[in-house]
């Protein structure tokens, strides 16, 4: 027992002592900033280079269609104004609707430019790779269904479930001993 403590508390000075990472700031990410690459990077196996590329394209992209997004917006409110007025004028409304049809098919050309963009940067086996992320990305629908039917938990839900009864994510406290003990043979919990 007293191995254990001593263990314990090593282990806890050890992991204050280490503070943050310095790449990963404390608290919730801000809505605007850098992009979040670690996990498709790791996924994908890119290089920093190729990252840097691809946030660059990103960038250039918002960047060329930042004045198409502001002419929605004028549109929009336009649009807005059209028809709180007394009599709307249905050539005026249909000239806007007719013209933010256009821009909007003008992000998507402007979207699948830099899409190919993107693609160009990655070689075969990457490419492969993200064939099937979008293969997953199809099951989108399907996964929000079997949310919504409780079929399947939210992902936080399971790792946070799966600390709370001693799973891998478990640390050293009292429900980190489930870990341990199935390591040793102690515990003979079937793994999902």
């Amino acid at each position: 027992m007293k191995i254990l403590t001593v263990l314990v508390f090593v282990s806890t000075s050890v992991l204050f002592a280490q503070g943050t990472p310095a790449d990963r700031p404390m608290g919730p990410r801000p809505l605007r900033g850098p992009v979040a690459t670690d996990e498709v990077k790791a996924y994908l196996n890119l290089e920093q280079a190729q990252v840097d590329q691809l946030v660059q394209l990103r960038k250039d992209e918002r960047d060329e269609m930042k004045a198409v997004f502001e002419k929605i917006t004028e549109n929009r409110k336009a649009l807005r104004e059209a028809l709180q007025s007394t009599s709307p004028d249905a050539s005026t409304l249909g000239n806007l609707l007719i013209d933010m049809q256009k821009l909007r098919k003008q992000i998507r050309e402007t979207n699948e430019n830099y899409h190919t963009k993107a693609l160009a940067v990655l070689k075969e086996e990457q490419k492969s790779k993200l064939a099937e992320l979008e293969a997953a990305a199809k099951l989108r629908p399907v996964i929000g269904q079997a949310h919504g039917l409780n079929l399947l938990l939210p992902p936080a839900q399971e790792a946070r479930d799966e600390v709370m009864v001693g799973g891998e994510g478990a640390g050293f406290g009292p429900m980190g001993m489930g870990m341990r003990m199935r390591r040793f043979g102690a515990v003979g919990r079937p793994r999902r």
